[in-house]
This record gives C-alpha cells, structure tokens and sequence, in this order.
C-alpha cells in the first residue's frame, strides 16, 4: 500500500464518544479503502455526484470512479461545495458553510437524485418512470 502515512495511536490516549470509541481511529480506518476499488465491486446502480466547488475532492477522484464503472451515471452539480451547498470556491466562504445550517442542500443536487431513482428498475423490472 505505502500510499498512506503510518499513525501510531495509543489506546486511550485521545479523544472518545460516550461509548469509548476514538473518532480518530475510526476515520484512520477509512483509510485503507480505495473507493475506485469499491465502486468496482457495488452490484447495483450507481450515480457519483461532483460539486464544482467542492475543495476536498477533485474532480479527478469522480473520473476514477467512472472509469471503474462505465455503467454509473455522473452528475456534476454547479458551485456544490463537500457538504452539498451552493457557495463559492473561496476558502472563507467554504469554511463557513460548513457550520452554517440555513444554507439550504444545492436543488440541483437533489433533482438529480431524484431523477437517478426514478430511473431505477422497480421490482417488475419496469423503470419507475
């Protein structure tokens, strides 16, 4: 693997939940999932969203998963930043998004969902449209 830098956390000595369990380790965890690989082997329909503003992922990461699956759908949603809002590409105004709970999901985002399940195959193998 040797993609990934080596964290040595010692049990107990950071942060927990009420349950004792470290946030810390857990997101380490995800880091051994490549999510190209994971993609490949979903055995059901897939639809990967890209915001265009979206400063965490580059839209290169959403081209790895398309070439994984040549059967997914791919929608790109104009000014979406990570957390599904419309806001702009400079950093204060991503930063405060992110706390900001009257910034409404992007409708685009949400049409396209939308549209993604309504074109699903119902239980008759007809689409739901």
């Amino acid at each position: 693997m040797g993609k990934f830098p080596v964290v040595l956390i010692h049990p107990g000595s950071g942060p927990t939940d009420r349950d004792g369990n470290s946030p810390l380790l857990y997101l380490i965890s995800w880091f051994r999932i490549l999510p190209a690989d994971a993609v490949a082997r979903l055995n059901m329909p897939v639809l990967v969203v890209q915001g265009t503003t979206d400063l965490q992922v580059d839209t290169a990461e959403a081209a790895r998963l398309l070439a994984r699956r040549s059967d997914a759908r791919y929608l790109q949603v104009k000014g979406m930043n990570h957390v599904l809002k419309l806001v702009a590409g400079e950093l204060a105004d991503q930063a405060a998004s992110y706390g900001d709970s009257t910034l409404m999901v992007a409708p685009a985002l949400l049409d396209g969902l939308a549209d993604f399940v309504r074109s699903l195959p119902t239980s008759d193998g007809k689409s739901a449209r």
